[in-house]
């Protein structure tokens, strides 16, 4: 009976749900469902067991419930770890979650950046459209310009072909019998007058005002003295060789060539030191070559602005000195034309008075050059030196040159005569500096000021250096003057220089003779004067604690040699 009861107990425990309370069971089922099984259970292992005896059934019910034990346990852990799995991978989707929706800020960002770069292509594209017109607009002004001044230049070039053309025309004139003193022929190639006599176009009427100076393009200005200079002629003649050949049919002795003379320097400094251009274009040579020697604390964009300042005074100063040179020019060709004229008036007046003795020819000859010397010619500008008028006398002998400068005219020709005004020329500003470089040179101009203030700073430390040595050095040599290190050690906080540097004053004046504490002082003391540790302090403290420390360590050194230390 115990043995079936004990059966039905454990079959009851083997259910999964069952309460196996068999006290409270009064009915008894069949044979066939008496034995009910677990989840766990085995159907082999409980038909085996009802053969055994008690305690070995017993033992295998406890086996048995150990290993539902430990299979729960089981089921148990791997329950916690898909959990923590499934906690994982919430945890997972949430930072994914959160990196999408970054991902998505970011991709709106650059969407929006995307959309100003292109607004902003757009307003450049629009905006180079426009220079674009611009610079057509400018470039068809400029050609329309370059035309004007092609149409300008050949109208120039015409009215000279037609100036000498005419010019070939003119005879000299004869020498008189006995044959007066002539003014030199302006029609010779080595006066200046002969020269600019074709290039002028004359001008009819009252005397106009000098025409303002204008500054053309380079790449369009005109000319004028070019190599047709070597075959100009004047209204009397052609050139020194058609005069030979003229003074050659009329047998007449040929006027000798005459060479202008040098043109004085207008600066006093180039009257006592004349210099040729040569001479001149090299010594400019050599200066701008010379290597200039570059200070460190110097900036080099500092030395540029300088060197640029310079440039610019000395072009406008160049400048000044041209039309100073020009209008001294100016004056000389006004002073020779009025020179020649007054002595073809005399001339004239001389030939009036005589009787008419000369042939038809001669006498068409002598028309020609009355009728071709205008009046306004005196009012034409000179670009080139000028020759001095100046008679010949009978060949073979040569009228020699001189290098005076012409005499001014006469008084009674200077009153009907209005010499015009000298014209000043304002030498022009130098280009105004860009932003960029503005800023650049403030930029330059500060670091050099740091650098300049930093110079200033170590210069005048090393000098307040240097005087404090000079004064406290005495000092120094008197107090440490025949002591030892512990004198020196107990004596140190007698120097008012040191004070507050930290010194232990108890440490110091109670020393005694025990080695370990003369190094303790001795380490202390260094420890708190050694150099590298005074960077911040004064230069007066700086300067004796240098000096202190070297003294105390070779107090020190003396008196480990003596053996005192262990």
């Amino acid at each position: 009976m115990d043995l079936k009861r004990l059966r039905r107990k454990k079959s009851n425990r083997n259910g999964l749900f069952d309460s196996s309370d068999e006290e409270e069971r009064t009915v008894e089922k069949p044979s066939k469902g008496d034995s009910r099984k677990g989840l766990f259970d085995d159907e082999n292992d409980e038909n085996e067991d009802d053969n055994l005896p008690l305690e070995q059934l017993q033992q295998s019910i406890k086996e048995r419930q150990i290993r539902k034990k430990m299979l729960l346990e089981t089921l148990q852990a791997e329950v916690q770890e898909a959990t923590m799995k499934a906690q994982n991978y919430q945890a997972e989707l949430g930072a994914m979650t959160l990196q999408l929706a970054n991902a998505t800020t970011k991709i709106e960002k650059r969407n929006r950046q995307l959309q100003n770069a292109k607004e902003l292509v757009q307003s450049l594209q629009a905006q180079v459209a426009t220079l674009t017109a611009q610079v057509l607009d400018e470039k068809a002004a400029r050609t329309r310009d370059e035309q004007n001044w092609l149409v300008e230049r050949a109208t120039l070039l015409r009215q000279l072909e037609e100036w000498k053309v005419k010019a070939h025309f003119a005879t000299p004139m004869p020498a008189p019998s006995p044959p007066p003193p002539l003014p030199m022929s302006p029609t010779r190639s080595s006066s200046l007058l002969g020269k600019l006599w074709p290039k002028s176009k004359p001008k009819e009427g009252a005397i106009p005002p000098p025409p303002p100076i204008t500054i053309r393009p380079q790449m369009y200005t005109v000319h004028v003295a070019s190599d047709d200079d070597e075959s100009s002629d004047s209204i009397i003649g052609s050139t020194s060789d058609n005069d030979e050949d003229s003074d050659e049919n009329d047998e007449k002795p040929p006027l000798p060539p005459q060479e202008p003379p040098p043109i004085p320097q207008s600066s006093e400094a180039s009257k006592s030191h004349p210099t040729s251009p040569d001479e001149e274009n090299t010594s400019d040579i050599k200066l701008e070559t010379m290597p200039e020697k570059v200070p460190r604390t110097v900036s080099r964009m500092n030395m540029y602005m300088e060197k640029r300042a310079r440039k610019e005074a000395q072009k406008r100063q160049k400048e000044a000195e041209e039309a100073e040179e020009k209008n001294r020019l100016q004056e000389e060709y006004e002073q020779e034309w009025a020179q020649l004229a007054q002595e073809a008036k005399e001339s004239k007046k001389k030939r009036k008075q005589k009787k008419p003795s000369m042939t038809g020819g001669q006498f068409t000859r002598v028309c020609i050059i009355s009728r071709q010397r205008p009046s306004s010619m005196k009012h034409f500008q000179k670009t080139a030196p000028t020759t001095q008028p100046a008679t010949t006398s009978p060949p073979p002998a040569a009228a020699p040159t001189t290098n005076s400068p012409p005499p001014p005219p006469s008084s009674a020709f200077a009153s009907d005569v209005d010499l015009p005004s000298p014209v000043t020329v304002s030498p022009p500003l130098p280009p105004e500096p860009s932003e960029a470089e503005a800023e650049l040179y403030r930029r330059q101009q500060a670091r050099l000021h740091e650098l300049h203030e930093a110079e200033r700073l170590k210069r005048e430390q090393v000098e307040e250096s240097d005087r404090i040595k000079q004064v406290i050095h005495s000092d120094i040599s008197t107090w440490a003057r025949g002591k030892a290190l512990t004198a020196l050690l107990s004596t140190l906080p007698q120097l008012d220089v040191l004070q507050g540097l930290g010194l232990d004053t108890t440490l110091l004046t109670s020393l005694d003779n025990d080695p370990e504490i003369i190094k303790k002082a001795y380490r202390h003391v260094i420890r708190v004067i050694h150099p590298d540790k005074l960077r911040n302090g004064t230069i007066a403290q700086q300067v004796v604690a240098k000096d202190v420390f070297t003294l105390i360590n070779q107090a020190f050194d003396a008196y480990k040699e003596l053996g005192l230390t262990n």
